[in-house]
């Protein structure tokens, strides 16, 4: 992993900020309200839900955007598993909104249809949960992007996705939000300053630190707080890293 250190501090980010993942499951939180157990054989994606919304730390966490510096980096996939880890480890209701519109893809990570969703719903002026789809009979519920993301995108002011998105938060325990590329422009930070935080989704394999440094930039400019780094491997013989939560 020394590469890895090495690009990541040339980018700012020091080295004690991280850590490899356990492979040990973490302690089970005693709460009634988060009695479930997680489940078996996601330790890695445990361990990040137990750092962002189940630790003392991160009580007070409720949305957060997860996001790639660039495209096509596991983003998408990591957030829908978090999401579905979550659910499992909390009595609360937790919805996963996909965010991006110009190349939607969570429907193929949680089991339910790509119809009508978050941009139907801000151009018709109707409450996003109403287009929320419950994955069968659990907690975990799956709002898309809907079939108009590419006109919102271009009709609606990012105040007006804002805005929906904090109204969806006050309507469900637990937010993750399938962010855009952080390099697709200003769409991302709309969507994270509508979230608590962020999490970058990257592949430790050829990282750039300038991107990373700018990607850094990026979010304190739009005063997102930036919660993690997850590395993902290419290799899987290389165990993926979790930035520790910056307080």
């Amino acid at each position: 992993m020394s590469k890895n250190f090495e690009l990541l501090r040339q980018a700012g980010w020091r080295q004690d900020f991280f850590e490899g993942l356990p492979s040990e499951p973490p302690v089970e939180p005693t709460s009634t309200k988060r009695a479930k157990r997680f489940p078996p054989g996601e330790d890695q994606v445990s361990t990040l839900v137990q750092k962002l919304f189940l630790s003392s730390g991160g009580s007070d966490i409720r949305t957060v955007m997860f996001s790639g510096v660039v495209r096509s980096v596991g983003c998408t996939r990591t957030c829908a598993q978090a999401a579905k880890t979550l659910a499992n480890a909390v009595s609360g209701s937790v919805c996963v909104v996909d965010t991006n519109f110009e190349a939607p893809s969570l429907h193929h990570h949680i089991p339910q249809t790509a119809g009508a969703g978050l941009s139907d719903a801000i151009l018709e002026s109707k409450p996003g949960k109403e287009y929320a789809q419950r994955v069968s009979d659990s907690n975990l519920w799956m709002l898309a992007a809907g079939s108009q993301g590419r006109r919102v995108k271009g009709f609606s002011k990012g105040a007006t996705l804002e805005s929906y998105l904090r109204e969806l938060a006050g309507q469900f325990e637990y937010l993750l939000l399938d962010g855009p590329a952080l390099s697709s422009g200003p769409h991302a930070f709309t969507v994270g300053r509508a979230s608590d935080g962020a999490v970058l989704v990257m592949e430790s394999t050829g990282v750039a630190p300038n991107l990373l440094l700018k990607a850094r930039k990026q979010l304190q400019a739009a005063r997102v707080p930036l919660f993690g780094v997850v590395l993902n491997q290419r290799e899987p013989a290389l165990p993926p890293l979790l930035d520790r939560l910056i307080k």
